[in-house]
């Protein structure tokens, strides 16, 4: 819990490109990637099961806001998968939609929607 508490329940961890390095094994030029973590507010609606041989994943829909800090970077794109902790349980996170306008002076608020699929694999309640 931080600065925004008892709203921050969830931090979400991208990874995003950063810069170019060359691997020396191949010499080509290569991404490297840096975590823009994100603390936010996230509503975990109904949740169903995919029941797959081996693995059992929960995935469930959410809607969160964005509180630290108050909007996605312009290297978060709708489809990326985050890092996630929510409420003390770690998955991952899918962007479905970062709200229907990011535009600063059209937004209904300071803090940025999302919606998202929360993934978890393996044992979960």
């Amino acid at each position: 819990m931080g600065a925004y508490s008892p709203y921050d329940n969830a931090v979400l961890d991208f990874p995003v490109y950063s810069t170019f390095q060359t691997d020396p094994t191949t010499g080509n030029r290569v991404q490297s990637t840096t975590n823009e973590t994100y603390s936010c507010s996230v509503q975990l609606n109904t949740k169903f099961t995919e029941n797959k041989e081996g693995i059992n994943e929960i995935e469930t829909r959410c809607f969160g806001k964005l509180l630290e800090p108050a909007v996605f970077s312009d290297k978060i794109k709708v489809g990326m998968v985050a890092e996630a902790t929510i409420n003390g349980v770690s998955g991952k996170l899918r962007l479905l939609d970062m709200g229907s306008n990011t535009l600063v002076f059209a937004r209904a608020s300071q803090f940025q929607d999302f919606l998202g699929i929360f993934e978890q694999t393996g044992a979960a309640s």
